[in-house]
């Protein structure tokens, strides 16, 4: 439950996405946030048609992320690095063991083949996604600035 002013509504009320993430659009226009703490009462009758374990938080949940930030996608770049340094590792790896001798013939190339190819796919993917992440964030139509005030310089001092 949320408590907002006027002039807070009337700058979400301006914001031109299609279903846009109230919980993240309330915080995002930047306005003073002051908390009231309240006691709920206890539900009157019936049942919560919004169970914790449905689909409904878990779709909130993913909204909140995906909307206002990439970091999902960069997190997606990581493992994909990280997925190519394990490979090469176990290249280095392979090579000890086929210089002494312990080595099992043709497992360690499929192995570091997933390992790496999978890391570089997964790279390419993240990549695409932050362009796409990229057009997203100018097709919201969010403004760049929400100005609270302009303070008007003095009569007869100059502007910079």
């Amino acid at each position: 439950m949320k408590l907002l002013s006027r002039r807070a509504l009337n700058y979400i009320k301006n914001i031109k996405e299609v279903d846009p993430f109230l919980r993240g659009v309330s915080v995002w226009i930047g306005f003073k946030q002051e908390y009231v703490e309240y006691v709920r009462e206890k539900r009157f009758s019936g049942e919560t048609h919004y169970p914790l374990f449905s689909s409904g938080p878990i779709k909130e949940f993913i909204r909140g992320i995906t909307s206002y930030s990439a970091g999902p996608l960069y997190f997606g770049i990581f493992i994909g690095l990280f997925s190519i340094i394990f490979s090469i590792f176990l290249i280095l790896f392979a090579f000890y063991e086929k210089f002494s001798g312990l080595a099992v013939p043709g497992s360690s190339g499929v192995i570091i083949s997933i390992a790496f190819f999978s890391g570089t796919i997964l790279i390419s993917i993240e990549l695409v996604g932050l362009y796409i992440a990229r057009i997203y964030e100018q097709l919201q139509g969010r403004p760049r600035y929400i100005i609270k005030e302009i303070i008007e310089p003095p009569k007869g001092q100059k502007q910079i």
